[in-house]
């Protein structure tokens, strides 16, 4: 049978799909990309939105984050208290089982509706290899059945693919073809009424030997399921290809003249009146075609839905973008504001009817594919709002955001976006332009400091830039030349102000780098060590030779002295 096992997956998809739009607008919003004019809002209310924008980002990543560690610490908790719980346990078994097995669930049904949507765009382009490929991936079986009851109930299938296909002579198109027809239930239903639920569900091919053999198909079944209405198929055939004919005729502005009643019944009626259709049926279907086109089940629907949606969609969008009116006075201004809250009311009330049932999620993993929906619009927000503002209070909050990523992207093990927030932390430290360095390059500085003591396990392949960082300070500090360039061509206040932070930051705070390599695992301790090696040989590369990281190494081996030592043959 056709298996179709991700409906969970497509709601979960769904929202998703509304949390990007929604980071995304924000991310405008705080990267200033939103509103170009600058007279549409005064500059002070511009400032406060990029910094409520931004607010709302970093509260957004900071909630997972402190989600994952309350369960965390309940995993532990309740591990403490296993021993005195072992029949609550047991009686629960089965169903812990199923909570566990809840991330792998959703991990198959991504997977499924990846496969399914790849096979669909194939049918859609060539509908015969599309089939080829989801027969190879089990999506259906190898039967005719399993194949029409594919073609009948996925939606989002080509119909005029659905019909090319089904109109085709070889052997198995053809079978497929006579049993989604044979899964049509048309006992009892008029015959253009049966018509229009038969091509609802695809469009006709342009060929007339296509068309032949699916109309043949359809008249035999009607027959079948309404003995004694027609004396033969035959009739029941020819009936159905005129109302084809009328169809196009009525409803096709380029065809003129317009067929009339009693063409349309000379047309079908002969000498023998056993041999045709009753002349009442022929006008009260005539009537019928006139009056209603025959259209497929997503003509009739999709347009009214598309647009609801994309009015809704574009409502949202323009709402969140701050789409004001160009070139509006203050008192304007400030009318457009009141409307953009009342708009926005009107949308969340909207959305406040109950559209699925959620579920309390127990394992991090199920964030997964939000994260990766959301973190790189997140990385570029915190990346843009470092290089272009020197207000701390925002500068805080993106350290903050990079803190917050840096643990998501470890904890759920997507080691690019880790590495990708990481190595941007430290490329804002501009230790390797002492020059250009401000107050922001500071608080950058000291947030990977505070990363290499609680984030110790995030670093990992990341060892080696973190440590050249620790190393270049050292420099800057014990070299008055250098220290001298520092923010070069700034007030002697603010020169001074960040010449005493990074002072502060080059003693205890760094040094904690190196004594903290003890409560390193042992794989991590390798890559701490390897790391400061090759920082190490590059100093003695220099002219003159520098000795501080090579010095780090021997503090680290007395630090980790009471190491379990293994020995292997």
């Amino acid at each position: 049978m056709y298996k179709d096992k991700a409906p969970p997956y497509r709601a979960s998809d769904k929202r998703i799909a509304g949390a990007s739009l929604y980071v995304t607008a924000l991310s405008k919003i705080t990267q200033g990309t939103s509103n170009a004019d600058p007279n549409s809002i005064n500059v002070s209310q511009t400032t406060s939105t990029k910094g409520s924008s931004l607010q709302c980002l970093v509260s957004m990543l900071k909630s997972l984050v402190d989600w994952e560690k309350s369960h965390r610490e309940y995993e532990k908790q309740n591990t403490g208290t296993q021993s005195m719980e072992e029949e609550v346990l047991q009686r629960d078994s089965t169903e812990s089982k199923s909570r566990e097995d809840l991330p792998n669930n959703f991990e198959k049904a991504k997977a499924h509706k990846s496969t399914m949507e790849t096979a669909i765009s194939k049918f859609n382009r060539q509908p015969g290899k599309g089939i080829e490929y989801l027969i190879s991936n089990a999506l259906v079986e190898n039967t005719p059945a399993s194949v029409a009851q594919f073609l009948r109930n996925t939606p989002s299938l080509d119909k005029a693919m659905v019909g090319d296909y089904l109109g085709q002579h070889e052997e198995f198109p053809l079978s497929v073809m006579h049993a989604y027809v044979d899964s049509m239930k048309l006992s009892g239903m008029k015959f253009d009424s049966a018509i229009r639920e038969f091509l609802r569900g695809f469009r006709l091919p342009g060929e007339a030997q296509k068309i032949d053999r699916i109309m043949e198909k359809f008249a035999e079944r009607y027959c079948a399921d309404n003995p004694g209405l027609f004396k033969n198929a035959d009739i029941a055939y020819v009936l159905a290809y005129a109302i084809i004919m009328l169809n196009t005729d009525a409803h096709n502005p380029m065809v003129w003249p317009k067929m009339s009643r009693s063409d349309f019944v000379r047309m079908n009626t002969n000498s023998d009146a056993e041999e045709c259709a009753p002349k009442d049926l022929l006008e009260e279907i005539y009537d019928s075609i006139v009056k209603e086109e025959i259209k497929m089940k997503n003509d009739a629907v999709a347009k009214g839905k598309n647009s609801r949606h994309t009015e809704e969609r574009g409502r949202l969008v323009r709402i969140l973008n701050l789409a004001l009116p160009r070139g509006k006075s203050s008192i304007d201004t400030k009318s457009e504001s009141d409307d953009i809250v009342k708009q926005t009311q009107a949308v969340f009330r909207s959305q406040g009817v109950k559209r699925g049932v959620f579920y309390t999620a127990k394992q991090i993993e199920l964030v997964r594919p939000m994260v990766e929906a959301v973190g790189w619009p997140l990385l570029a927000t915190f990346s843009v709002t470092m290089e272009e503002v020197e207000n701390k209070p925002r500068v805080l909050l993106c350290m903050e955001g990079f803190r917050a990523g840096i643990h998501i992207a470890r904890v759920l093990g997507m080691d690019t976006m880790r590495y990708a927030f990481l190595t941007s932390l430290v490329r804002f430290t501009f230790l390797h332009a002492p020059k250009v360095m401000r107050s922001k390059n500071v608080e950058a500085l000291r947030a990977l400091l505070i990363l290499c003591d609680s984030e110790r396990d995030s670093l990992q392949d990341t060892w080696n830039a973190v440590l050249e960082c620790v190393s270049r300070l050292e420099y800057i500090t014990s070299t008055p030349s250098i220290a001298a360039t520092v923010m070069q061509g700034s007030n002697q206040i603010s020169r001074d102000a960040v010449l005493l932070s990074i002072k502060e930051l080059a003693g205890k705070p760094a040094e904690q780098v190196f004594v903290n390599s003890e409560k390193l695992p042992s794989d991590s301790v390798v890559e701490f060590f390897t790391a400061l090696c090759g920082v190490s040989a590059e100093e003695l590369k220099q002219t003159p030779a520098r000795v501080f990281s090579l010095q780090k190494l021997v503090e680290i081996s007395y630090y980790n002295m009471a190491r379990i030592r293994m020995v292997t043959p």
